[in-house]
């Protein structure tokens, strides 16, 4: 069962890896701005961070 569970998380971490690699390389590939690719980042990154600790407050 352990075993199963690490593949899965490591096969989560390369997905992870893959979107964090080729998702600005398509956004600069349709035109994006790198400052629009970065502030679509940021806003991405932060949305996650709140809810990540809006649910561990509320799960806590």
């Amino acid at each position: 069962m352990f075993r199963k569970l690490l593949l899965s998380r490591a096969l989560r971490s390369m997905g992870l890896v893959f979107i964090s690699i080729a998702s600005p390389l398509y956004l600069k590939e349709i035109g994006f701005s790198p400052l629009l690719i970065g502030l679509t980042f940021s806003g991405t990154f932060a949305y996650t961070a709140i809810m990540s600790v809006s649910l561990g407050m509320l799960g806590g």
